[in-house]
């Protein structure tokens, strides 16, 4: 069966977005991209395109046996029904929300969305840097669809719809809308705050596209003062794969060395939890942004190996029925390569970078 993926047709218009932005924000001198924090940004999204097909098997596997072993109503929750597709935006958007706040607040699934919130600056961009880890973290919030026995094209098609819905609000260029729909829409305004490193802004406004789910369970709260974007730890490296990884392997490393119930308590606590006086560190300072300056050459040499790179994955995402398994693995291997020397080049020979 194949399911229109939303997603991947949605590349296109997400890089005119992005061109048009830029376009903007050089107009009017606003300053909201920098060549390396973009590509930085860019490649993770590149990335995690490349190596989504393990997340989508983990997921549709997960679905598979919840939807055979149960499927409470699947002949009623069918394709064919115009109020399914309504009844799941809604459906999407709340699991969403949950799945989102555990992502913000247990520091095992913070090591995959942690990805999305790295970039110091808040643009297009930010939107396509995304994590590996999470499509794995999710598989379960997709044994919800299929315990209720939602047709998998619905859930496909229902999911990819809300992410590419979540694009929008991913810039600087965007005041805040009118009030009525500021009320009940995620808006540029409320994601800002929630990609904001301010105290009073940390693990708010969950929302994917509606914003009512923060209201109605208390972790709203509105853009007022001026929000520094970024986490209290920034990576300080463009290397792909220390973003994608290192939180992960940081969180293993010091819930070994707390022993077995600190350790575990560790992996299920908010990021920054301490057992000495089991608090939460969420420590704010006033930083300069990570923007180590290299040669002209070199960041135009890093811009060729990216868009080389990203014109093998798209290859590789719209001819995918079409390719060999050879093909496949040789056109992953290659770019991923490329994405490394990308970061390595921005860094301009960074230890932490290696």
């Amino acid at each position: 069966m194949e399911i229109l993926n939303v997603i991947t047709l949605s590349i296109p218009i997400f890089f005119l977005m992005i061109g048009t932005e830029i376009a903007v924000d050089i107009y009017k001198k606003t300053k909201t991209y920098r060549v390396n924090d973009s590509i930085s940004n860019l490649t993770a999204g590149v990335l995690q395109q490349s190596y989504g097909f393990v997340a989508a098997a983990i997921r549709a596997a997960v679905f598979a046996a919840c939807y055979t072993y149960f499927g409470i109503f699947k002949d009623i929750f069918t394709a064919d029904k115009w109020w399914v597709w309504i009844g799941m935006f809604f459906l999407v958007d709340f699991v969403y929300y949950w799945f989102h706040r555990a992502s913000h607040r247990i520091a095992l699934l913070w090591t995959g969305h942690v990805v999305h919130h790295q970039s110091e600056e808040y643009n297009l961009t930010v939107a396509l840097r995304q994590s590996i880890l999470q499509g794995i973290y999710s598989a379960p919030w997709i044994a919800i669809y299929g315990v209720l026995g939602i047709d998998y094209k619905v859930v496909v098609v229902s999911m990819g719809l809300n992410t590419v819905l979540q694009f929008w609000v991913h810039t600087q260029h965007i005041d805040k809308l009118p009030r009525w729909l500021e009320y009940f829409l995620n808006t540029p305004s409320h994601h800002r705050v929630h990609h904001g490193r301010n105290p009073q802004y940390i693990d708010k406004n969950y929302a994917g596209a509606l914003i009512i789910w923060d209201r109605m369970f208390g972790t709203f709260e509105p853009e007022k003062e001026k929000v520094v974007f970024g986490i209290t730890v920034a990576p300080k490296t463009w290397n792909p794969f220390y973003g994608q990884f290192s939180t992960l392997r940081d969180l293993t490393q010091t819930a070994r060395q707390r022993g077995f119930k600190n350790g575990i308590r560790t992996l299920l606590h908010p990021p920054g939890w301490c057992p000495e006086n089991d608090t939460i560190d969420l420590s704010f300072e006033n930083r300069e942004k990570y923007d180590p300056i290299i040669p002209k050459a070199k960041t135009v040499l890093a811009l060729g190996i990216f868009t080389s790179a990203t014109v093998m994955v798209s290859y590789y995402l719209f001819q995918i029925t079409h390719l060999s398994m050879g093909v496949k693995i040789a056109l992953i291997a290659i770019s991923s390569i490329a994405l490394y020397l990308v970061g390595k080049l921005l860094d301009q020979a960074n230890r932490e970078s290696i």
